[in-house]
């Protein structure tokens, strides 16, 4: 499963707590944003194992293996999952109480996902080099810059944001199988319950910032 899928399962997620927490039916809509935290949780464990190479070997057997100037977060998927956000933050600024505490696992598990990025970044040359989105500033200081911009998004108040969630304390393994299970069944529920939600068209139209 590869940080592709993760995203585009993020995606199904939020819009279908979009739909369910516009129905009221706030048991499912918390179920879709636990599914989305163990998506993401399930990525930055991948960026950590990412991580554990070598300088030489990630330059030689992960980077080569990209298209040139890869970057996940210029890619299409990503700027239509942040639109997803962005078009859900009136619901993040005024969170049913029943689903606090499902929102506030969302953000913590954002926050995860956003360390891991950049201690990745960190390890092999983000502190020095420039982003590929902005040559001009070096990508550590970019992914920070990133990271600010989603937890407002989000509703995270500043002195929250401030402080990071640690992964290295958590099980990896416990993790990742936690991440195929909630991506399964997610799948299961989207197959079981003969929804159109997901027809690209719609999908398009409703957020043309993806085009």
């Amino acid at each position: 499963m590869g940080f592709f899928s993760l995203i585009q399962g993020l995606i199904i997620c939020c819009l279908r707590f979009e739909l369910q927490i516009q129905a009221g039916n706030f048991v499912e809509a918390g179920i879709e944003l636990e599914t989305a935290s163990a998506l993401m949780i399930g990525s930055a464990v991948a960026m950590e194992m990412a991580g554990s190479y070598s300088t030489d070997t990630y330059k030689a057997e992960v980077r080569s293996s990209m298209p040139d100037r890869f970057s996940g977060i210029m890619s299409q998927d990503h700027s239509f999952l942040i639109a997803i956000w962005k078009k859900l933050h009136p619901w993040f600024t005024s969170m049913p109480e029943v689903l606090r505490h499902q929102h506030e696992q969302f953000i913590s598990s954002y926050k995860i996902l956003s360390g891991s990025h950049k201690a990745v970044c960190a390890r092999f040359g983000g502190n020095e080099e420039g982003s590929l989105l902005s040559p001009g500033c070096k990508a550590s200081e970019m992914l920070a810059r990133f990271e600010v911009s989603r937890l407002r998004i989000l509703n995270v108040q500043s002195d929250r944001a401030s402080r990071g969630e640690n992964l290295l304390l958590l099980d990896k393994k416990q993790f990742i199988e936690l991440s195929f299970r909630s991506y399964s069944n997610l799948l299961m529920r989207v197959l079981s319950s003969g929804e159109r939600t997901w027809n690209v068209s719609r999908c398009f139209s409703v957020y043309p910032e993806r085009t």
